[in-house]
């Protein structure tokens, strides 16, 4: 009795490592470099090697005729980046509630500075730019909102702030923005992601792409079904 049950506690240990190491094969692959730090700073090895060197000494391989260099540093989480119709870039720094610009005025591939666009906003994210002759928009998405600012491309300052639309703030809250140009004009295109893994949304916007005019009216869906797009 006594040597059957041991038999059956190995079959049990051999059968739950069988399981266990499919579980880690199908879902826990490649997981170690998330879980542990980096053994290297590469921000530090880039501003200390030099072009020859990089192949040898760099923790990347990169392909001939390619190289990497730092462009801006000492952001606290950057999340998006657009390009304004001058070429500079703006990024959206969602834990500091700000949106700075980047700009390269000698052309040397790197900022020359970091300059406070906007800020005191609520967790921003998604950055797109629709520019004219006479004007140039800035439009942020919140938490909760999307904003429209008059954007001045010297100064990389914004005023005349207009809310375009509400946005559903609880769950996922990173929402991101799109210009679709369509035969009757351009349209705004915002995604809203859903607020759980898998659930019921009360809320008719989550888990889609909406559609809207530039002034935020005629909200529709333009496409469902999309957990986070």
């Amino acid at each position: 009795m006594k040597r059957v049950f041991i038999v059956i506690i190995i079959g049990a240990a051999l059968l739950g490592g069988v399981f266990g190491g499919l579980f880690y094969w199908k879902n826990l692959r490649g997981v170690w470099p998330v879980l542990k730090s980096p053994p290297q700073n590469i921000t530090k090895i880039i501003e200390s090697t030099s072009t020859s060197e990089i192949n040898t000494t760099y923790p990347l391989v990169l392909p001939q005729d390619f190289s990497i260099s730092i462009f801006a540093k000492d952001l606290v989480g950057p999340r998006v980046i657009a390009q304004d119709p001058q070429g500079t870039l703006i990024v959206s720094i969602t834990e500091e509630g700000r949106v700075m610009a980047l700009p390269d005025l000698n052309g040397d591939h790197k900022a020359d500075k970091t300059i406070t666009v906007v800020d005191k906003l609520y967790k921003p994210h998604g950055l797109v730019f629709h520019c004219s002759y006479e004007n140039c928009y800035l439009y942020i998405t919140e938490a909760n909102k999307v904003m429209r600012y008059k954007y001045d491309t010297k100064t990389f300052t914004v005023n005349v702030p207009v809310k375009i639309m509400d946005l559903p703030d609880n769950g996922h809250s990173m929402h991101t923005l799109l210009i679709y140009t369509t035969l009757t004009g351009d349209k705004l295109l915002t995604k809203i992601g859903s607020s759980c893994n898998a659930c019921e949304e009360n809320d008719w916007r989550r888990a889609k792409i909406l559609i809207s005019d530039l002034d935020g009216k005629n909200t529709r869906v333009f496409a469902s079904g999309l957990r986070n797009a």
